[in-house]
């Protein structure tokens, strides 16, 4: 066996009298234990949480608080008062994993040191967690010296060690086991579910009788497992998974003598007297290991894996790895071993009178109140954004080094998400900012073809089954959204059933009324929807199709876009500690058997009785003994150190192969390894000074005011940041609408936060990448500021931080809680009815099978009949589901709960009269800030607080489901529906480039081929050349007809418009970003930046039907939809009988904000809005942009008065078999007809964009979406256009080559096509002045006949006559045909060549790029 492995655990001890509980600022919580009477199957015991929310009301004096005094006797629970010893279980056994039924899957599990059950139909798909240690030694030194009153020296001997053994997986039935008699229920043993395979009802109701947790004084304690002819109950492989209750691993009163214990400081007197000690100061020390060996996480069969490899799946690392000797041997070996979880607390001071003298909850609650109503709250949309917003309140009023790390955080906001200089960067990273306030949701698949990135195309066999391909994934993650959603329906109304929501479960007619008219409907569908393999369209079909067609193609799965729902504001408290150590997300720093020192100490009277090596008498020669011999002689070290470290003695490493445990330090190293080492003056962590102050939840309680959809409206509000003011479109409530007493829909929403050790170390993270990005560029950010401090003094900023949980849940009708479900799953193995729901249920058609179709989707719980919605009479009429959320809240409650029951309150939780009630006015980032009335007067629902002081924080529109964003490039197969490009399509359409030697645009098809060319000037005032000037038309067409760009180039025609269009294009420009250098590789770029024309769709999808009302105490029908009130209705388990939206209920509408013209990163230029009275499909005579000119009312200024509107969409699966009936069946939809309909919700637009930059879209209640020009049609595109413009007269003494038709020059001729002699073979050339970095042609026209015939099924646009040949018209004038001739370099020096000279004009012609290979730059 390998060496021992030592686990540090931390140790907090808790001192709790009678004086503690009169505390009215750190009130001391009554004990709230989770209730699992609620888990029993009856309609009036059934609840959504087993945890009640903590009673605060009245708990002081101690004479008031259930938690220290019988209220019924008025007499002090005296066994309840004495100090708190809790540890903090490793993070080892908190880390679930799951994993897919594949070959090997036994195999990873052991190798991370997870059990494997002996199931043989294993799944583990569903997370596992390790087996925590059962056995838990706590050995108490007492200083005898300072116990009053005094005591005897024979006393002090027997007080001096005392150590018990906790059992954690001890199993107590309150019926059967006598030994439960006499025992305090909410302090000598915990509640648990016990987990059981017996199941049946009984076994549900027995939940409420059993509890687990044993203490037994170490010297007369046994393992009786195997020596006892009737060993006790026990919990089989006890994981924090299995308790089912979210608090149970670090919240006291959940664990009693499981994870902590109560030290009462009874003994006996000389007389036998039990006797309480007034005051004594005690030290702990807490061991812990594994019952069984098979449950060890370091446990593993020979060469099952290396120790090395396990502790990374532990998360783990020894301290003094790298030395090339024990430590790294160890970590090579492939033997199993066992660990033991250790820690200390020294000097902890007891008196039954006084409170502590340090009380940080204390200290923490004064600073939360201090300042009411400005108290250090804040709410942001994450908690970064809430941060700074508290920052930015707190900065200059704080003191200290809090107030300059403050101030540092501040001026490195927007570089915490940029991590580059300048104002775009830091713009953009607001815009980041943004989208983190939104929960991504899985949107499914799409099967991308390989090499399809740069425009490889599927072969012509593979095109029909790479588009199928395509259509059945969409179709199939469509059907599993959909059977998700339906899912959970049918766990709601077996909910409501069996809670009697329905009414009384046993009335008959209530039976068939839920079972005809909501179960089988909702049954059949889910059915339906699922299907098998040979029912076509069904989920089963999908997949099996889908398989089959990804084996045969050449494709690589990825990510379909996410669907995002908003998350819940983000609440952050300032100048609270967190109670998690600042390293615990670290890996945790272990340390084996041999390096732990085995110190023997010289002989100490007041150690005496501990370690007595030549007799039996000591502490540790009683109770090593009884522990596992594999562990015996570590366990004998660890004490031996435990001993040898303690304050009043200086011990010191043997040799540098030692090591100190974590933990027995002054906080976490610091992340400079140059940095002194903390002041002496600083608090060791293995040492008592003063109360523990362990923030582990927050309740919150709020009033919601629903505030009309139409009071809101999209406004483009300028925000300065760091660098610049710059727009951002939110949704506000305008002066002119006064909301004070017009708002009557409210409610009471509140909700329960688990405070996770996670904000503060994403800021660190943050900062860490900020310092790595930026180097030496952040000190002119941070003036007289190190970085790395910044960086070490972080984890000293108070504040605590979470979303409020529960919130959306509410305004949904739904409750987040811990409740009795209709599944159950071992760990490892697969999914099974619970047999007490089957027969709850059975009654109503939903018997095993039917429950087995809802695959556990439970997590919330429906509204029901169990919450009130009646708090407010005038509310009463108001629809209890908000598909949208459009409010204000404010706080009625905010209580900070810590793991021993302190408890500090924002608000008092004294009850008052309403116009005595408290007020918070919480800070507020600008997202959440409510609108001003008049100047100082916020505009809110309701006076709470005299202005300037605002209680409200305002929530903006946000979609209470998951919603996505759908933009995309589409295109049409002729004139049929627009639909998304596939990846290998070109999404351009055309492209446009400007000619400023000519001031022109030159129009170039979708693959670069040149077109036409409108010069601003000439003949009424503007020329539109003939079509493909001075070129003749293509041997081959590329790709489509050109009848858009035909009529884009009608409007062109139009002096105005040109003039309008030229504006518009130099003002964009001024704006857009540089043109990449790689740009400068093509010919194109000696004319101007190119511009793309596209064509887009847009859309707002939802992710599954919209959500239900599921109260059954107010029917009201919403007043406002997500989907079209007139959407055909299919079974989701609502009452067909019930109310619902008219046909004339309105219809939710989002404003879509395409581009943003002051935002250097969007590319967009223009675009043109959908119009069926225009034969192009596009209404081209306006150009809707950020950059309109003032000449002309073509080009429209975008803004919040016309942006698009978008409606929610969401297209189903399936289809009434009747339509009408929403009870005569479904039947499934054919996947290309599902894709068609999604398609055709796509709103359409022809856009103008600059192809090297993204556009975005904005909504303000969904995440910026983006769209750009595939990389490889741009470049495409590039090769090919030909940089063009004209010139002559020019005198050349050379005659130029005779007419050649076969040599004339077409639009798609390479770009380098020079004539050639026919007869010498030699390319011509002509002597002119050009460019000498890059080579020339010159195009001469020829005066030859060329056939005027009009172009066949092109629609043309009319043009006026030209003077030159041709005809007016649907003819369009032919252009003379050209020569390419090669340019000759010449300076301009006079030769005086002889006559005749010859004035030519034509062309002249890049044909190569500016920047030739290894060129530094392009050229002129």
């Amino acid at each position: 066996m390998a060496a021992n492995v030592c686990l540090p655990v931390e140790v907090h001890a808790f001192v709790l009298n009678e004086s503690v509980a009169d505390d009215n600022e750190a009130k001391i919580a009554p004990i709230t234990q989770p209730n699992y009477t609620f888990l029993r199957l009856d309609d009036q015991v059934i609840q959504n949480d087993v945890h009640d929310f903590v009673d605060l009301h009245y708990t002081s004096p101690h004479g008031n608080n259930s938690r220290v005094t019988d209220l019924g006797s008025n007499v002090t629970l005296t066994n309840r008062l004495g100090v708190y010893v809790s540890w903090v279980i490793p993070r080892a056994y908190r880390s679930g994993t799951s994993a897919t039924n594949t070959t090997g899957a036994d195999d990873r599990k052991r190798q991370q040191g997870f059990p494997v059950p002996q199931a043989t139909d294993k799944d583990y798909s569903a997370p596992d967690f390790r087996p925590v240690p059962t056995r838990w030694l706590v050995v108490r030194h007492i200083d005898t010296g300072t116990v009053t009153p005094a005591v005897s020296d024979t006393v002090a001997k027997k007080i001096q060690c005392r150590a018990w053994v906790i059992e954690s997986d001890r199993q107590w039935n309150l019926d059967s086991d006598k030994e439960m008699l006499g025992k305090d229920l909410q302090v000598d043993v915990s509640p648990f579910v016990a987990p059981s395979r017996e199941n049946d009802r009984s076994s549900v109701a027995q939940q409420a009788e059993v509890f687990i947790g044993n203490k037994t004084d170490a010297t007369i304690w046994v393992e009786d497992d195997t020596n006892s002819k009737n060993p006790p109950s026990r919990i089989d492989s006890l994981s924090l998974l299995t308790s089912s209750n979210h608090l149970f691993a670090d919240y006291q009163p959940h664990n009693t003598n499981v994870f902590s214990m109560v030290d009462d400081f009874t003994y006996e007197d000389d007389a036998g007297k039990v006797m309480t000690m007034q005051s004594a100061k005690a030290s702990y020390y807490v061991i812990g290991w594994h019952r069984w060996d098979t449950d060890d996480p370091f446990y593993m069969t020979p060469q099952l894996t290396t120790q090395s490899v396990r502790l990374d799946a532990l998360n783990m690392s020894v301290q003094g790895a790298g030395d090339e000797g024990p430590v790294d041997n160890w970590l090579g070996q492939e033997l199993a071993t066992t660990c033991l979880c250790h820690g200390a607390l020294y000097e902890v001071q007891w008196t039954a009178d006084d409170p502590p003298a340090v009380v940080p909850a204390r200290v923490a609650a004064q600073q939360l109140t201090k300042n009411t109503p400005n108290i250090p709250v804040a709410v942001g949309a994450t908690a970064m954004d809430a941060l700074i917003t508290y920052v930015a309140a707190h900065k200059d009023t704080d003191t200290g080094p809090v107030q300059q790390l403050e101030k540092d955080l501040w001026n490195i906001r927007m570089l915490l998400l940029a991590q580059e200089d300048g104002s775009d960067p830091l713009l953009e990273a607001k815009d980041v900012l943004y989208n983190y306030g939104f929960e991504r949701l899985d949107g499914g698949n799409q099967w991308n073809l390989s090499g399809a990135a740069d425009g490889t195309q599927p072969s012509k066999e593979q095109s029909p089954d790479y588009l199928r391909l395509g259509t059945l994934q969409a179709a199939l993650d469509n059907a599993k959204r959909t059977v998700q959603y339906l899912q959970w329906q049918l766990f709601s109304l077996w909910w409501k059933f069996v809670s009697g929501a329905f009414g009384d479960p046993s009335d008959p007619g209530t039976i068939n009324h839920v079972k005809t008219d909501l179960v089988l409907p909702l049954v059949n569908r889910i059915k339906l929807l699922v299907g098998s393999d040979t029912q076509a369209n069904s989920l089963s079909w999908l997949q099996g199709q889908v398989q089959a067609l990804t084996t045969k193609l050449p494709v690589e799965r990825a990510a379909s876009p996410s669907f995002f729902q908003q998350k819940d504001p983000t609440l952050m408290i300032g100048g609270v500690e967190a109670g998690w150590a600042a390293d615990y997300l670290d890996k945790l720093k272990i340390r084996l058997a041999f390096q732990v020192a085995s110190y023997v100490d010289p002989p100490d009277d007041t150690w005496s009785e501990f370690d007595t090596p030549s007799a039996s008498t000591g502490l540790l020669q009683q109770i090593v003994p009884k522990l596992p011999s594999g562990v015996q002689d570590i366990a004998t070290s660890l004490l031996r150190e435990f001993r040898a470290l303690r304050p009043t003695h200086t011990a010191v490493l043997p040799s540098p192969t030692f090591y100190f445990s974590l933990y027995h330090d002054q906080g976490p190293p610091p992340t400079d390894p140059n940095a002194p080492p903390p002041p002496a003056t600083d608090p060791w962590r293995d040492c008592w000074y003063g109360q523990p102050w362990f923030p582990l939840f927050i309740e919150w309680e709020a009033e919601y005011f629903h505030i009309p959809y139409t009071d809101f409206g999209p406004v483009e509000r300028q925000e300065q940041d760091a660098v610049s003011v710059h727009p951002v479109l939110r949704f506000e409530i305008p002066s002119t609408k006064s909301l004070m007493g017009n708002v009557p829909d409210r409610r009471t929403t509140s909700g329960r936060i688990l405070l996770l050790p996670q904000p503060g170390f994403s800021l660190k993270s943050a900062i860490k990448q900020l310092i790595r990005n930026m180097g030496a560029q952040l000190d002119q950010y941070l003036p007289g500021t190190d970085p790395n401090t910044l960086l070490n003094e972080v984890n000293s900023l108070p504040y605590l931080s979470h979303p409020l949980t529960g919130l959306r849940e509410h305004l949904t009708t739904r409750v987040p809680g811990t409740h009795i479900t209709t599944t159950q799953r071992p760990p490892g193995e697969k999914l099974g009815a619970l047999q007490a729901a089957v027969d709850a249920s059975t009654p109503i058609g939903m018997g095993a099978n039917e429950i087995l179709l809802q695959q556990g989707q439970s997590d919330l719980t429906p509204y029901g009949h169990s919450i009130g919605l009646v708090a407010y009479a005038e509310s009463q009429d108001f629809p209890p589901l908000k598909p949208v959320t459009h409010g204000q809240m404010r706080f009625t409650a905010l209580n900070i709960i810590d793991k021993f029951g302190q408890a500090i309150c924002a608000l008092d939780p004294t009850p008052a009269p309403v116009s005595k009630l408290p007020h918070i006015a919480p800070g507020l980032t600008d997202l959440y800030t409510c609108q001003e009335i008049s100047k100082g007067v916020p505009n809110v629902v309701d006076a709470g607080l005299a202005p300037p002081y605002c209680e409200f924080v305002q929530l903006p529109p946000g979609i209470n489901q998951g919603t996505r964003i759908n933009a995309t490039s589409v295109t049409r197969d002729g004139t049929g529906p627009w639909r998304p490009t596939e990846e290998w399509e070109n999404p351009i359409w055309g492209w446009i480039v400007v000619n400023y030697v000519e001031y022109a645009l030159q129009i170039f098809l979708p693959d670069g081929t040149f077109y036409r060319e409108i010069v601003h000037g000439g003949i009424n005032a503007d020329t539109v050349s003939p079509a493909w000037a001075p070129f003749q038309k293509p041997n081959i067409m590329p790709g489509p007809s050109t009848p858009q760009l035909d009529y884009l180039i009608q409007q062109l025609s139009n002096e105005t418009y040109l003039t309008a269009f030229f504006d518009m294009l130099n003002g964009a420009f001024a704006n857009l970003p540089a043109t990449p250098d790689t740009y400068a590789q093509y010919m194109s770029s000696i004319i101007g930046k190119p511009l793309a024309l596209t064509h887009t769709g847009w859309s707002i999808e939802l992710a599954t039907p919209p959500l239900q009302n599921e109260s059954t105490l107010n029917n009201t029908p919403e007043d406002r939809v997500l989907l079209s009130p007139t959407t055909p209705v299919l079974p989701v388990g609502r009452d067909p009988t019930l109310p619902r939206p008219s046909a004339t209920t309105p219809q939710y509408s989002f404003p879509l904000k395409i581009g943003d013209g002051e935002r250097a990163y969007d590319g967009l230029i223009g675009y043109f809005n959908v119009s069926s009275q225009s034969r192009s499909g596009f209404d081209f005579s306006q150009i809707f942009t950020y950059f309109p000119s003032p000449k002309s009312s073509s080009t429209v200024l975008i803004d919040s008065s016309n942006f698009p509107l978008l409606n929610a969409t969401y297209v189903s699966p399936d289809a009434l078999v009747n339509p009408g009936n929403v009870n005569g069946g479904t039947t499934m939809k054919d996947p290309a007809a599902v894709v068609m309909e999604r398609n055709g919700n796509l709103s359409i637009f022809a856009c103008i964009v600059d192809p090297f930059t993204k556009i975005h879209g904005y909504t303000g209640v969904l995440p910026i979406q983006t769209l750009v020009v595939p990389a490889w049609a741009m470049e495409a595109a590039m090769k090919n256009i030909t940089a063009f413009f004209k010139a002559g007269p020019i005198l050349v003494t050379e005659p130029l080559p005779a007419w050649d038709a076969g040599q004339a020059l077409k639009a798609d001729d390479p770009a380098d096509k020079i004539y050639v002699d026919p007869k010498t073979k030699i390319p011509a050339s002509v002597a002119i002045p050009a460019v000498g970095k890059a080579g020339w042609a010159w195009l001469q026209p020829y005066d030859e006949p060329v056939p005027e015939v009009p172009e066949p099924g092109f629609p043309r646009a009319e043009v006026r006559p030209r003077v030159g040949r041709g005809a007016a018209g649907q003819v369009e004038i032919v252009p003379p045909p050209y020569l390419a001739v090669g340019v000759g370099k010449v300076d301009g020096t006079p030769r005086f060549e002889d006559a005749p000279y010859l004035a030519v004009e034509g062309y002249l012609r890049q044909t190569g790029p500016l920047m030739q290979p290894g060129s530094a730059k392009a050229g002129p």
